[in-house]
């Protein structure tokens, strides 16, 4: 099922979309990691949209998954797929990623930057080595066995 989501995203028709892993510092919960990305993803879309995400909500299609936590061992991270802007250079769009991740107080101002060559990026992001093994074993559905690390509140596609 994991493939078919996929598949429905279809990643291979955004406009140069990029994948970013963001670094987070302590957080205490996946409400707060929620909160820490979704300011960041509001720095981003008023510096590239301007009035028309303030009053549209303009923004950029994008799909987030958290992973790593106190019980796996794996510092808490976001690997994130973004579709570059068409009237924006992607070297620019890279750039303007990094400046708001760093400006986010709470970030542990890492990240690292890729352009996605294929929709492997989502299988890699849905990867389940990192995530809680129990819940991989007890799923019965897609969204039983991902629906924890997908962000869905910052989710756009």
């Amino acid at each position: 099922q994991a493939e078919q989501w996929v598949k429905r995203c279809n990643i291979t028709t955004w406009h140069h979309p990029i994948m970013m892993t963001l670094t987070l510092g302590r957080v205490e919960s996946r409400a707060q990691v929620q909160d820490i990305v979704g300011h960041f993803l509001t720095r981003l879309n008023t510096l590239v949209f301007g009035n028309a995400f303030r009053r549209r909500k303009t923004q950029c299609r994008r799909v987030p998954v958290i992973e790593g936590d106190c019980k796996t061992g794996v510092r808490v991270h976001v690997h994130m797929i973004l579709e570059t802007p068409e009237r924006i250079p992607l070297d620019s769009f890279a750039f303007l990623m990094g400046y708001c991740w760093r400006a986010v107080p709470s970030s542990a101002h890492q990240h690292h930057i890729e352009p996605v060559r294929d929709d492997g990026a989502l299988s890699y992001m849905l990867k389940t080595r990192t995530k809680d093994p129990f819940v991989e074993e007890q799923a019965k559905d897609f969204f039983e066995k991902y629906g924890d690390c997908i962000d869905a509140n910052n989710l756009h596609i």
